[in-house]
């Protein structure tokens, strides 16, 4: 689930796009620990993703940067199942940048 005001994945005809309309992009700023997933495919990033959650206290913030297509709705899926809280998905020149601040 996206929190906050107006943080919004779009499909559009073609690929997967972004909206950072009204996100404040400083949130990158604040993650405590940052994955990099780049070039890693289904399931790799989801469990590294997964293990590295347990090992942040909480209310800290996770950056995950990843290239996989996978990777957005996996991310999605695993902070809806484990009760964890997306607060954006971000598009870059490098892939996608996901934040995800551990809640339990």
């Amino acid at each position: 689930m996206l929190s906050g005001k107006n943080r919004r994945l779009k499909r559009e005809a073609g690929p997967l796009t972004f909206s950072t309309e009204n996100t404040n992009i400083r949130d990158m700023e604040r993650a405590n620990r940052i994955l990099d997933c780049r070039d890693e495919l289904c399931p790799d990033p989801v469990i590294k993703v997964s293990r590295v959650l347990k090992t942040l206290p909480v209310n800290q913030v996770l950056e995950v940067r990843a290239t996989d297509p996978g990777a957005v709705p996996d991310m999605k899926a695993l902070a809806e199942r484990t009760g964890q809280e997306l607060l954006g998905i971000f598009e870059d020149a490098e892939g996608v940048r996901i934040l995800i601040r551990r809640l339990r």
